[in-house]
């Protein structure tokens, strides 16, 4: 954190602390008001008061749209007043704080996003791997990299995130597999790998540990239905995943040269449907116009 007010930076720890509770987040807002914010002070309070209106009130729209504006001409200026570079990709604000961070190269999330997780209250992260730096051709990215991997994939960072979403890590790496054990997940409630490769080894490790067991939304990408873990595919048997509440996959595979194709058993799938509704298989919703 950079040479803040010592009161400053007390009460920027007691939101970072406790990311759930609004009390901090408005006696911070109360101290930017003090301090001659008032648009960083009114856009808190504002974000928590939307936060807390039913998601049917027809006063949302209108609050969003202000919010949305007050964040376009401030969030970078909020971000480098706390001696943060605004992430790669974008920031998420929820409750009038960064929630989330997101980045398109290891390097740009290495350089500074451990440093969001000491400043605000971080609780989503996505990365994407799928833009490895093309430098020099001869060189093999991962394997230079590899120490810088498995140091991002063991981060006890990740005891606070509660989504996470990874794109593009080659499911050959060993780093993949640090990051599947690596127990501080063991809080995500949404775990996004859809543009992962998986070996049937990986898709029964997020089935058997123990740790993911408390997801709530689970996006395993192109993984076709029969390919997907045991402990789903045996639904409602053998069922791991007692909070889960959405999961989406590919579509079945295509036919092969003999014309057969993979049956999705027609049963199972009336059992998904009355357990998830529509929030199963390939039908993800739009992402959301407001994070």
């Amino acid at each position: 954190m950079p040479d803040l007010p010592a009161d400053q930076r007390a009460l920027l720890a007691a939101v970072v602390a406790t990311p759930d509770d609004d009390t901090p987040r408005l006696v911070y807002a109360d101290w930017l008001d003090d301090h001659g914010d008032p648009v960083q002070a009114g856009y808190i309070r504002e974000s928590v008061r939307l936060a807390r209106l039913p998601a049917n009130d027809p006063g949302r729209p209108g609050l969003e749209k202000r919010l949305t504006a007050v964040l376009e001409d401030n969030a970078d200026e909020w971000a480098v007043a706390l001696g943060r570079a605004p992430a790669a990709t974008g920031m998420c604000y929820r409750r009038g704080f960064v929630h989330t961070i997101r980045y398109h190269r290891l390097d740009d999330y290495l350089r500074d996003g451990p440093a969001w997780f000491r400043t605000a209250p971080v609780q989503g992260l996505s990365v994407d791997f799928g833009e490895v730096p093309p430098d020099d051709p001869g060189i093999d990215w991962w394997a230079a990299n590899r120490n810088r991997l498995r140091w991002f994939a063991e981060s006890t960072d990740f005891a606070r995130l509660r989504s996470l979403a990874i794109h593009g890590l080659n499911a050959a790496e060993e780093s993949w597999i640090e990051l599947l054990k690596n127990p501080a997940l063991a809080g995500l409630r949404e775990l996004d790998v859809s543009g992962c490769g998986w070996t049937d080894e990986e898709l029964e490790w997020v089935d058997n540990y123990t740790h993911f067991h408390g997801l709530q939304v689970l996006d395993l990408g192109d993984v076709p239905p029969d390919r997907i873990p045991d402990g789903i595919a045996a639904f409602p048997s053998g069922w791991h995943f007692l909070g889960l509440r959405a999961v989406y996959f590919g579509e079945p595979l295509p036919p092969t040269d003999d014309g057969l194709a993979p049956v999705l058993d027609p049963e199972w799938a009336d059992r998904m449907t009355a357990h998830f509704g529509d929030r199963w298989g390939n039908r993800r919703p739009p992402p959301p116009v407001w994070c």
